[in-house]
């Protein structure tokens, strides 16, 4: 009798698991089986997770919905940016069930502002053959980092590979030497994060330093980036390091100098969220 039972349990587990239907979200939102909603994710920089996704399924079936890395959401205001996902997601939905999900991904228009949570989003057929190569190779080495978003902008943009750089010089020679094996242009100069932003008259140099004080109540990987007035990273200020719980004073110091004489945000992230800001007006300073 125990035996019988046991089989008739597995017998409808199976049942459950096969009666999950793996779809693509676009194929989910073509056949009405799922209703969706795409915002900015203000709490994020936008090479972290810079889209909430807003799914429900109203289907009569479980769902797994897919969200492969190289879909592309555009911005519903032309002033922001378009994002690339860079990490897939298997959302799974039971009939009737909303879940919440942060999007992996990053900026593909360097000139726009970075997402906000007024900003809706809706997924965009883009063939571009080269970005979803850099996607996937950024996906597969976890390489959603600063460094990942100056490559994909040497894409997007034309940025220079020079600009490929950040306290991981590791990261940054993986996807210079990519991207350059992608294009056929051979190897390029070695850079660093000193080398490059590094002013030629070091009298001129004006020093700035500043800190933030936190408790994390757990570890968190910690780093302090620099963005401009339309919410555009600049630099990183500190190196992505984990640091145990407790009371901690993370300190940065830059050169003002080599930086235009604008209003800026200085951001601490804890494991790509945004948690505290600084303001620094750089046009104060004077000449």
């Amino acid at each position: 009798m125990k035996l019988h039972l046991c089989a008739i349990a597995f017998s409808l587990s199976c049942l459950t698991v096969f009666a999950t239907k793996t779809i693509s979200i676009e194929t989910a939102v073509k056949e009405k089986l799922i209703s969706t909603n795409f915002i900015g994710n203000e709490n994020s920089p936008h090479y972290h997770a810079p889209i909430l996704a807003e799914l429900k399924n109203i289907s009569s079936g479980s769902l797994a919905v897919e969200i492969p890395s190289g879909t592309v959401f555009k911005a519903g205001i032309d002033e922001y940016q378009n994002i690339v996902v860079t990490k897939t997601e298997l959302i799974s939905l039971k009939p009737d069930e909303e879940r919440e999900i942060l999007l992996t991904g990053m900026c593909i228009e360097n000139g726009d502002d970075g997402p906000g949570s007024h900003v809706s989003y809706f997924i965009e057929q883009i063939q571009n053959e080269e970005l979803q190569k850099l996607v996937k190779f950024i996906e597969a080495n976890d390489l959603q980092n600063f460094e990942g978003q100056m490559a994909v902008w040497n894409l997007t943009d034309e940025l220079p590979d020079s600009k490929i750089i950040g306290y991981d010089n590791q990261a940054a020679e993986q996807l210079r030497n990519f991207l350059n094996d992608e294009s056929q242009q051979g190897n390029t100069s070695q850079h660093t994060l000193d080398s490059l932003w590094q002013v030629r008259n070091t009298h001129m140099m004006l020093k700035l330093s500043g800190k933030f004080t936190f408790k994390l109540a757990r570890e968190h990987h910690v780093k302090i980036a620099m963005f401009n007035e339309r919410n555009i990273v600049i630099r990183e200020l500190m190196a992505d390091q984990n640091y145990h719980p407790g009371q901690h004073e993370f300190e940065y110091t830059f050169d003002a100098s080599i930086h235009p004489k604008e209003a800026y945000n200085i951001k601490l992230l804890l494991d790509g969220e945004i948690v505290l800001t600084q303001h620094l007006d750089l046009s104060r300073l004077g000449n």
